[in-house]
């Protein structure tokens, strides 16, 4: 029951991650931290976060399918 907003929810941090010439740089800076690592800690912190959406989407979606499924057998 996957949708198309699932999968963007859970590809997107993928792609972010796998655009290396965009990040890979030093500044600007963060507290110290060059832009290249608090850019890749910001795609885990996003990707469990958008992980955690798609779920929640997805869990909603098969309940509304179970839901009218047990419906249509009453």
């Amino acid at each position: 029951m996957t949708s198309r907003l699932t999968l963007l929810l859970l590809a997107s941090p993928i792609v972010a991650a796998l655009s290396v010439p965009f990040y890979n740089r030093m500044t600007p800076t963060l507290d110290g931290w060059p832009f290249f690592y608090w850019w890749q800690t910001g795609c885990v912190l996003a990707g469990a976060l958008l992980t955690g959406a798609a779920y929640l989407l997805d869990a909603s979606a098969v309940r509304k399918s179970a839901a009218r499924s047990q419906e249509g057998a009453a």
